[in-house]
C-alpha cells in the first residue's frame, strides 16, 4: 500500500479531520471494502 505510515497512524487515531480521498480509496482497495462500508460501518 502506498500511504505514508504517519498518515495511516493519524487516520487510525482520528487525528486527521479531512483525509485525502485518494488515501481512503487506497485503504478500501487494500482491505477490499466499499467506500460506503468504510465510512458508514463499524469494521472492527
Amino acid at each position: 500500500m502506498d500511504i505514508d505510515e504517519s498518515v495511516l497512524r493519524r487516520i487510525e487515531k482520528g487525528q486527521t479531520r479531512d483525509p485525502q480521498i485518494s488515501n481512503i480509496m487506497k485503504l478500501c482497495a487494500y482491505f477490499d471494502v466499499s467506500i460506503d462500508d468504510f465510512v458508514h460501518k463499524d469494521l472492527e
